[in-house]
């Protein structure tokens, strides 16, 4: 206060403004306001809502507003007018028929919207989505819709903005017949199920193949393929299908192949690979050297896929074995998935053997007859006479001629022993059955066995316990001498006595020290 002073407040009343809301159009609803008062204040704000009445909805607000929804917001800074223009909900018939030689019926259900029930008539409203379902009566099918829908698919929907007339056509079903035969060398009969005289149009027969012993079953024919014995028909038509049995031609060969097992497998040299298990057995009195190339796998399209290896620590086919009588050795073929991925049913795989005495080669097809299973069963073998065979297993005239030369050794060799054996019988011994006593040490055990053409395994035992040795071991390790040598034994052991090859034994004491 450094001087006198004179102050004066101003105060003006407060603008007040009329708001003012209608429905218009031909429909109806109300408007609710928030705040709710007589007037408003300026610059106060008003919420408005669109409420349509059922059977109506909003279309637009007019006046003093603008906006596009059923909700909008004004400031009071004049007085207001504003209407909400309702109109009237469409609502639509739906006009169902039903034609054709068939019989069924249709079913409605909104998806969307909503409808009006009268005494007469079901109506719906614009815009309400409907699903609509034809269901045959037995005896007869869905042919397709007529009218506002077109279509085969038993199912449809409709969207209204207009009245539908829509018509379903049911037609009866047909009935087809099937006809099953069998062909081929091998026998077996064809189940159905159902078993009916026909199947009517559309339904379904599973069909199953089964073979009598002896054969099996090699694949469909007709309106059927595949080797799968069992497959379903679906019978739009009539059908004709037959089943070929292959008979089995299985011959009973003194070495044998029985399939065991397929797994899958990952190698130590990173690569997937199928393994399939054989083993092979010599069911003959004696023993035997046998030898397996690479077998093959045949594809059902026909592909031909070569063996990758031979799996380790089992029957090393490449190199052979010699398998005594009633033995067997396992083995394993190894097919890399990057050449074959998958077992087929259908699919062969043959092996081949090659025996050394009597020289044969030994024939072995498997046919996969299970491809969830991975089964195989054998479905042929057979055998032909070789002369020499080298290491690919071709015919090899150079051991031809060794074998020729050895026949006749041999054959000298006997007659000379025949005469020695009646020039020491002539005396008439006391003992028909001389023994020798055992000897000391092996060279002379060797050379006592080579002037012999037939011992028992119990005098060969008699000689060879005092040396800490079976009789089973020697055989063995001169038989593996004499196939390297001669490509056939030198010992035949029938398991009570052994039959000796003297010329071959020669051959074998030859180089025994070499």
């Amino acid at each position: 206060m450094d001087s006198a002073k004179t102050i004066s407040a101003e105060f003006s009343l407060l603008e007040y403004f009329d708001l003012t809301v209608e429905s218009t159009g031909t429909g109806s609803g109300i408007i609710a306001r928030s705040p709710k008062a007589e007037k408003y204040v300026l610059d106060s704000r008003v919420s408005l809502t669109a409420q349509a009445s059922v059977g109506s909805k909003f279309k637009c607000w007019h006046g003093d507003v603008r906006a596009q929804g059923t909700d909008c917001t004004i400031t009071m800074n004049s007085c207001k007018k504003i209407s909400a223009e309702f109109v009237k909900i469409e609502s639509f018939t739906l006009a169902c028929a039903r034609e054709g030689s068939g019989d069924g019926s249709v079913n409605w259900e909104i998806q969307q919207g909503e409808t009006l029930q009268t005494p007469e008539v079901t109506r719906f409203i614009e815009g309400s989505v409907a699903t609509l379902t034809a269901t045959p009566s037995e005896g007869s099918k869905f042919k397709c819709w007529h009218g506002d829908v077109t279509g085969v698919l038993p199912t449809c929907t409709i969207t209204f903005a207009s009245s539908k007339s829509i018509t379903a056509e049911f037609v009866q079903r047909e009935f087809f017949a099937l006809s099953v035969t069998t062909v081929g060398t091998g026998s077996g009969a064809i189940t159905q199920s159902p078993d009916f005289e026909e199947y009517a149009e559309d339904s379904t027969v599973t069909l199953t193949a089964e073979a009598e012993e002896g054969s099996i079953f090699n694949g469909w024919q007709g309106d059927a393929a595949g080797m799968d014995a069992r497959c379903t028909l679906a019978m739009d038509s009539a059908k004709r299908v037959t089943a070929d049995f292959m008979k089995l031609d299985v011959s009973d060969l003194g070495i044998e192949v029985r399939f065991d097992a397929v797994e899958d497998a990952h190698m130590k040299n990173g690569e997937d690979a199928l393994i399939f298990y054989f083993s092979v057995a010599n069911n003959e009195p004696k023993q035997v050297r046998v030898e397996l190339p690479l077998a093959s796998y045949v594809t059902g399209q026909g592909e031909e896929i070569e063996q990758s290896v031979w799996l380790n620590t089992l029957l090393m086919g490449n190199k052979g074995s010699t398998l005594r009588a009633g033995t067997f050795r396992k083995m394993g073929l190894v097919f890399y998935k990057s050449r074959l991925a998958e077992v087929t049913s259908g699919d062969d795989l043959h092996i081949t053997v090659l025996q050394a005495k009597p020289a044969r080669r030994l024939g072995f097809t498997f046919r996969c007859t299970d491809q969830e299973l991975r089964q195989f069963s054998l479905i042929k073998t057979g055998a032909t006479l070789t002369h020499a065979l080298d290491e690919n297993g071709e015919t090899s005239l150079e051991k031809l001629e060794i074998l020729q030369r050895l026949t006749l050794l041999e054959d000298g060799m006997r007659d000379i022993l025949q005469r020695l054996d009646a020039l020491q019988l002539a005396p008439a011994p006391v003992h028909t059955n001389t023994r020798l006593e055992p000897t000391r040490t092996l060279p002379e055990v060797l050379a006592w066995l080579a002037t012999q053409s037939r011992i028992s395994v119990a005098t060969l035992r008699a000689q060879l316990l005092p040396l800490d040795l079976l009789p089973n071991a020697l055989i063995d390790d001169i038989n593996e001498r004499a196939y390297d040598l001669a490509g056939e034994a030198a010992l035949d052991d029938d398991g009570d006595a052994v039959t000796v090859q003297r010329d071959v034994l020669l051959q074998v004491l030859t180089a025994w020290d070499e």
